[in-house]
């Protein structure tokens, strides 16, 4: 049986083990630190709470609280302290443990089932997880992490894991804040290798790196789950080694991140995340926008093995100095409702997409993208650009391919429209040098995407959109006008659905692009688009 102690016992307890009592301690399943004053709250009382739960008078562990008053309190650590199992760290959401800059505040042990909410850690300082180290025991049972309603502000690692290093560990983090940490190498927020990890409803914002993960870098999760969160102004310091990841770095992981937002961040390569490996990743209802690469990939670099899928995702104002302003997809990339505009590859090729290997874009709107060629989207030697109902209009690029370049590769397109695209050298809405092409049921406003009125192509004297807008779902898209020759000019299968996920062949047959006019939607007064 689970034994009760009042807190006046309690305190007897912990001063009588300070005060050298004769005989042995006294053990218990449940201590509350101090008595009610901030001068009871010391690392000392600390410890004797701690040692109080080890290993406790009915189990290992217990829940560990605190009196100190009903105000906030800081108390600054001169060693790290251990946690076993069964353990509850409960601040009340009054104290902070601070490492003064000196000393990690918590070790977690191997196999141990520890919890730690509603406190605040800040100033921890270690090699490995500042705030915060997961022991692994490699070949034993995972340890169990769950952090909820915990603020990790100025924590430092020099090497991995500001915040958090965690290995062979399933870690669960909850209403959580992680400002300001920092790692001399990877994930200046969290560190995480080998388990399940979840980070829910939680802020990663303003921490650093220097090689790679500045927020978050997670070497292998099975599965990675995060969600209604924000992934923001994390910064990568390093412009050389490492391969980037501003906001995240994601290695050899299987999961998704749902609405989430990943905003200014800033690293050398994937300027919002990084995936790599044999990740197989899925992004929905989300946001990335305004992250930076000083080379390429300024939302999302996803490098060679890696397989990603974005549905219903909005890709808005990243810029890359190179290449993929958007989006670099070396391996695999699904892209499904969603929506890339305003993106900028100053220096390369692909504003909104570069493509290495194989693309397809699905029921989606490429938009007011810049880039040197490929201004909205450019395909790489060797690659597949698979591009079906979708729309991609008012992209520019300064050399070649206003809409879409293609070198020495594969371009599938059906049902889509390609206009209003400008390219100051050639090929407003294609260029096309020395690809396979295969384009059906689709227009364009010129013939530089091959001729048209054939494979049930259409000429597209004026394309007739509403501007970039709501128009239903939860991305932006180009709604046609009831008079826009793209309406009933298409092709497809009843029961599909558009960019907003609402019905398809509405009419005659099938709308060309990411939208079905005539479907329901909320009416409202906007000018027209033409060109």
């Amino acid at each position: 049986m689970r034994r009760s102690l009042n807190r006046p016992l309690l305190a007897i307890l912990i001063i009588g083990l300070l005060g050298g009592l004769p005989g042995r301690p006294a053990y218990a399943d449940s201590v509350v630190v101090g008595t009610g004053t901030p001068a009871s709250c010391t690392e000392a009382t600390l410890d004797a709470g701690l040692a109080l739960l080890f290993p406790g008078s009915s189990y290992p562990g217990g829940t560990l609280s605190f009196d100190c008053g009903p105000s906030p309190h800081t108390i600054v650590l001169t060693t790290q302290k251990f946690l076993h199992n069964g353990t509850v760290i409960d601040g009340g959401g009054l104290i902070t443990l601070s490492g003064g800059n000196s000393t990690r505040i918590f070790w977690v042990s191997q196999q141990a089932q520890v919890a730690i909410q509603h406190i605040t850690l800040t100033r921890g300082f270690a090699e490995y997880g500042g705030a915060i180290f997961v022991e692994p025991n490699w070949s034993g049972a995972y340890t169990a992490l769950t952090v909820d309603n915990v603020q990790f502000t100025l924590n430092t690692s020099s090497s991995f894991g500001g915040a958090i290093g965690a290995q062979h560990a399933n870690l669960l983090i909850s209403n959580s804040a992680f400002l300001d940490n920092s790692a001399a190498q990877t994930g200046g927020g969290i560190s995480f290798n080998d388990g399940a990890l979840t980070l829910r409803a939680s802020v990663v914002n303003t921490n650093e790196a220097f090689i790679e993960g500045a927020g978050l870098e997670v070497w292998s999760a099975n599965p990675l789950t995060i969600e209604q969160s924000s992934i923001v102004s994390n910064v990568l310091r390093g412009i050389s080694g490492g391969n980037g990841g501003g906001g995240m770095l994601i290695k050899a992981s299987t999961g998704s991140i749902h609405t989430t937002s990943v905003t200014n961040n800033i690293a050398r390569q994937g300027g919002g995340m990084y995936v790599m490996g044999s990740s197989t990743l899925e992004i929905s209802a989300s946001h990335i926008s305004d992250n930076v690469a000083y080379d390429d990939g300024g939302g999302i670099y996803s490098a060679s093995g890696a397989d990603l899928t974005l549905r219903e995702v909005t890709l808005d104002r990243n810029v890359a100095y190179a290449s993929g302003g958007g989006i670099v997809n070396a391996n695999f990339l699904s892209l499904q409702r969603s929506t890339l505009t305003n993106n900028y590859g100053f220096g390369g090729d692909g504003g909104g997409l570069l493509n290495y290997g194989l693309a397809e874009i699905i029921n989606s709107t490429v938009s007011a993208n810049d880039a040197f060629n490929g201004g909205g989207i450019m395909g790489l030697a060797g690659s597949t650009t698979n591009v079906q109902s979708s729309t991609i209009v008012e992209n520019t690029a300064v050399e070649k391919g206003g809409g879409i370049s293609i070198g020495s590769s594969q371009l599938i397109m059906m049902n889509s429209i390609i206009g209003a695209n400008i390219a100051q050298g050639a090929g407003d809405e294609c260029w096309f040098d020395g690809a396979t092409t295969t384009i059906e049921f689709s227009m364009w406003t010129d013939t530089s995407c091959g001729a048209q009125a054939v494979n049930g192509n259409q000429p597209l004297a004026f394309i007739a959109l509403h501007p970039l807008g709501m128009y239903g779902g939860t991305t932006e898209s180009y709604l046609p006008r009831s008079y826009s020759p793209a309406v009933d000019a298409g092709s497809c299968v009843p029961g599909w659905v558009d960019q907003r996920g609402l019905p398809r062949l509405v009419g005659a047959a099938c709308d060309i692009g990411s939208v079905e006019t005539g479907t329901l939607w909320a009416r409202v007064f906007i000018p027209t688009l033409t060109r």
